[in-house]
């Protein structure tokens, strides 16, 4: 279940091996919304854009919960990147559970730096200190999320979860403005299974994705996560 991620585990990308034929298909990209039964408080009504799935690991962000004493200006100030020029009062998010001191940006590909990855076609992945300096200086990508912690799964834990009926997967979204609506739909898809009981909720299927390469780091200390 949920509570045995690993924690400060390094997401490792590989491709799915051909010889693991009961393996679920890559979830990259995709939204899992939490069923009401899932029984973890701390993903309790989240939905999960999910950036990474292989057989040997997977590893999403929490998009639909801030932190309620922590917008980027405060981060900025924490990490002594300086004032912010710009954004400085759009919401930081809390990612999941998995590395809390750890920042991610799910942004749009106009603006992808080396260490960037492909999360679909439309939105990258970056954890380098840069991008949030980017953003700040107002020359960063025109669509952005800025997260904290994570939330990841070692080798097969996801899948298992699927299998149970954890997690509801909807179809991958094509930028970060059809995602805001892909929460109303989780929220709403949530919300009509919560009558059904859990024995009787369909398994999901999920096409497969291309598994990306892990990203940097933005390792700096960080407080108030507190969400909201």
């Amino acid at each position: 279940m949920t509570q045995h991620r690993k924690s400060g585990e390094q997401v490792q990308s590989s491709l799915p091996s051909g010889s693991d034929q009961h393996a679920l298909s890559s979830l990259q990209g995709h939204l899992l919304v939490a069923s009401p039964h899932i029984g973890d408080e701390r993903f309790d009504k989240t939905v999960i854009l999910m950036c990474h799935h292989d057989p040997d690991s997977a590893m999403g962000l929490v998009i639909n919960k801030t932190a309620s004493r922590l917008n980027l200006g405060d981060l900025y100030e924490k990490l002594d990147i300086g004032a912010a020029r710009f954004c400085a009062s759009n919401p930081v998010h809390i990612g999941g559970p998995v590395d809390g001191n750890r920042g991610f940006v799910l942004h749009s590909q106009d603006h992808m730096l080396p260490e960037s990855m492909e999360v679909t076609h439309e939105i990258g992945l970056t954890a380098s200190i840069d991008i949030l300096r980017d953003i700040t200086e107002g020359v960063g990508p025109a669509q952005s999320i800025v997260s904290l912690g994570c939330a990841g799964w070692s080798a097969g834990q996801l899948d298992r979860e699927m299998a149970e009926n954890v997690w509801i997967s909807l179809p991958p979204r094509r930028n970060l403005c059809s995602i805001m609506t892909g929460i109303r739909c989780g929220s709403t898809a949530s919300r009509r299974l919560g009558s059904i009981p859990a024995s009787l909720q369909a398994r999901q299927a999920a096409p497969d994705q291309a598994a990306p390469r892990s990203p940097g780091r933005i390792s700096n200390s960080v407080s108030g996560q507190n969400s909201g």
